[in-house]
């Protein structure tokens, strides 16, 4: 057009030489409340079809300013021209400025007058006009776009469950993905460049080995809820490392890329990874998503490149989420109105998982701290009773040792519950005195306890130890409790023996409490008093642990026996005594 007359030349300089092109539109058909918004975004992207707004656009220009005469406005724009936000921010200045009432006086020097631009049309250009009119007329006929409002709750409720709300809107997004199409498909999360000079836009893809072990398992019946929340919370970890390497432009998408166009720019020989199928799969995303959040609430949006694609655009508020789904209709399976479906499903469905496991965890303490409560309470009693043997702890043991004997890992775990309640209060000679008794009565009931109630706990602990270590492999829970006895026995194997016949005093006892406090675990040499505990063997994932006796007398208190424990790591020859 340019080359063949002067008129079109001088016009086509004006517009591509302007900072922005405004569009002032017509009246638009009437809608509902219900697709206003939709109707709006379709407008500002291509103005209708050439039999509405079409051709009062400029879609050459990288930024137009698009106003309606119902009062609708927008912006189109590419990122080559600036980051999106841009546009959002001067949207948002528009909108503020329209809100205030203030009068505006007239400039002192008038503006000038608009000019219009003329172009002499030939029957070749007029050619070319009729096919974009029918180009653009099928694009506006394609594309579909449905606009959410979705107010069940927003940014607040997702972080009050510690989770980040934007990996949380792209697991809700794979989810809804899976279930629409039942398959795996690489998705698009577009991350801004702000930080760097002239930064516009990176990429990574949302599928991660742990989104998909996610979304896979999310409506399997036979899968706990406790497993699915622990995938979630590695799904979400895993995208929040990707999206943090790609602000800091170490995403995979755009290195590949810059590296093929740098071939192509060169016209070296691409290499041969750029041209294999495998990579064409892999960036061959069905869905583009990225949120875009402004304070004003703006919401902005674009089309798919092509048929078999979604767009996703969201914005996350405070109590709720703005969000647009895109696709185009010549594609059926790829349907807007159904996908903007099945990721409201997916959101509601994730955050019930999360508030009901979080209400389960919740329930569980509250349940393991009542019980150690009420278990503390009964070792008082138990205390109380022992001297004057009107509580006989020898009927204890055996009903705790009857637990441990049934192997159910549940009932093991209440026995170390009851047995380390018991080692806790007997164990010191200060910290149980507000229950009204003295010390030396606190003294008497540990020498007491220190002479078979010791020796009680320890061989039902090296019971079940015993038990496990005869195990080929342990779950998780029966590693829990074999950590938990595993514990216990490292308790009475540091136990602070009281001399025969000796009362602490108050200061003593206080440096006995800072002492046990202070001491390093499993690094001990102890002295029973005389009685000497059985041999035992225990094995644990990376070493065995023996029980040894040793009948070398303890120099430091005449009378009593040393107990050595050998920790030898398994596969060494080297042993090392504590």
């Amino acid at each position: 057009m340019a080359a063949a007359d002067k008129t079109n030349k001088d016009s086509l300089s004006a517009i591509q030489s302007s900072i922005f092109v405004v569009c002032l539109d017509g009246a638009t058909p009437t809608v509902s409340d219900e697709m206003y918004h939709s109707s709006a975004f379709l407008q500002i992207l291509h103005g209708g079809g050439s039999q509405l707004f079409s051709g009062n656009r400029w879609f050459d220009k990288g930024f137009q300013v698009i106003i309606g005469e119902d009062g609708t406005y927008g912006l189109t724009g590419s990122n080559t021209t600036a980051d999106v936000t841009v546009g959002a921010t001067i949207c948002a200045y528009v909108g503020a400025c329209m809100k205030k009432l203030h009068v505006m006086q007239s400039p002192v020097e008038p503006l000038p007058q608009p000019q219009k631009l003329h172009f002499n049309l030939t029957p070749e250009i007029k050619k070319d006009i009729e096919e974009a009119k029918q180009h653009i007329d099928r694009l506006a006929q394609d594309l579909e776009m449905k606009t959410v409002m979705f107010d069940h709750f927003g940014k607040n409720a997702i972080k009050a469950l510690k989770m980040n709300p934007n990996a949380f809107m792209q697991m809700a997004l794979q989810l809804a993905f899976y279930r629409t199409f039942h398959q795996i498909q690489p998705m698009l999360d577009v991350i801004t460049l702000r930080m760097f000079r002239l930064g516009r836009a990176s990429f990574i893809n949302i599928n991660t080995p742990a989104s998909v072990a996610f979304v896979k398992v999310f409506d399997d019946p036979e899968t706990q809820k406790s497993e699915k929340f622990d995938l979630l919370e590695k799904a979400i970890k895993a995208h929040e490392h990707y999206t943090d390497m790609a602000l800091r432009g170490q995403d995979a998408f755009c290195h590949l890329q810059g590296l093929k166009m740098q071939a192509l720019e060169e016209k070296i020989s691409v290499p041969d990874i750029f041209t294999d199928t495998s990579f064409q799969k892999a960036f061959d995303y069905k869905v583009v998503a990225s949120q875009i959040v402004h304070s004003s609430g703006c919401v902005l949006c674009f089309g798919p490149e092509g048929p078999g694609q979604y767009v996703l655009i969201h914005g996350i508020m405070s109590n709720h989420i703005e969000f647009v789904v895109a696709s185009l209709e010549t594609c059926k399976e790829y349907n807007a109105a159904h996908m903007a479906h099945a990721l409201q499903d997916a959101l509601c469905d994730i955050r019930n998982l999360l508030e009901q496991t979080t209400r389960a965890k919740i329930s569980l303490l509250l349940q393991k701290y009542v019980r150690e409560q009420i278990l503390l309470a009964v070792a008082v009693i138990v205390k109380r009773g022992s001297l004057d043997k009107s509580i006989n702890c020898k009927s204890i043991f055996h009903e705790v040792g009857q637990l441990i004997s049934s192997g159910n890992t549940t009932v093991q775990t209440l026995a170390c519950s009851i047995l380390t309640a018991l080692l806790s209060e007997f164990s010191s000679s200060s910290k149980t005195s507000s229950i009204g008794l003295s010390m030396e009565f606190h003294g008497s009931c540990k020498r007491l306890f220190q002479e078979d109630g010791l020796r009680q706990i320890f061989m039902l602990t090296m019971e079940v130890l015993q038990e496990f270590s005869r195990r080929e492999n342990l779950n998780a829970q029966m590693s829990s409790v074999f950590q938990r006895y595993l514990s216990l026995a490292n308790q009475v194997l540091c136990w602070n023996f009281l001399p025969p016949n000796h009362i602490l005093s108050m200061s003593e006892a206080d440096r006995e409490c800072n002492t046990s406090k202070d001491e390093p675990s499993g690094m001990h040499v102890i002295c029973p008093r005389r009685r000497l505990y059985p041999s035992a063997v225990v094995s644990s994932g990376g070493g065995t642990l023996l029980g040894r006796r040793y009948d070398t007398p303890c120099h430091s208190t005449p009378g009593l026996t040393l107990l050595g424990v050998v920790v030898r790591p398994r596969g060494c020859g080297g042993s090392q005594v504590l």
